[in-house]
Order: structure tokens, then C-alpha cells, then sequence
């Protein structure tokens, strides 16, 4: 999944294989796409990042962890374009 946040400003995108959360500045003068710092976030091995959302307000990006069948919830700063992870909830019914 790709996706810009609401500013337009910076990019993400899941990488399945490489367990993380790649982030870009988005160079609207040259149409490029330009690492952040940092340039991306890593999840645990194995867990394998697939969709994200933004909340309505723009503070926080959920992402569903296909392979851990996990929900991890960053706080994101939209003038930096960074995450930090905040929490991680289990999708199994019954698991916490």
C-alpha cells in the first residue's frame, strides 16, 4: 500500500517483506520522491505490514500486521513526517 498523508507533504508505503513503514518527502518542484529521516519504521520480524489508515485528525496511523494478525497504532507528526509506535493490539479474538 501506498499512500500520502494530508498534507501531501510525505508518502508511505508498507514493505511485507522488509517488515516496515517507508516514509518519503514528496519534492513537488521536481516530482520525486526523496527519503525521510528517517526513511522508514521497522516492526518486528515477521510481522508483515499490509494496509494503514490515517485518522480523521491526522495524529495517529493504524497499520494491520498481516502475518502477526496484529493492529499497531503510531503517533504521527505531520511537520516532520515521522511515527512512533504507540501501541500494538492483537486481531485474534479472545488475545490481548
Amino acid at each position: 500500500m501506498i499512500q500520502a498523508d494530508a498534507s501531501g507533504r510525505f508518502v508511505l508505503s508498507t514493505d511485507l517483506g522488509l517488515d516496515q513503514i517507508l516514509i518519503w518527502k514528496f519534492d513537488v518542484e521536481n516530482g520525486e520522491l526523496l527519503p525521510n529521516d528517517p526513511p522508514a519504521v521497522k516492526l518486528p520480524s515477521g510481522d508483515g505490514p499490509r494496509h494503514f489508515a490515517f485518522h480523521p485528525s491526522g495524529r495517529w496511523l493504524y497499520c494491520l500486521q498481516e502475518e502477526a494478525s496484529t493492529l499497531a497504532v503510531f503517533d504521527y507528526d505531520p511537520s516532520k513526517g515521522t511515527l512512533t509506535a504507540k501501541q500494538t493490539l492483537s486481531t485474534r479474538r479472545g488475545e490481548h
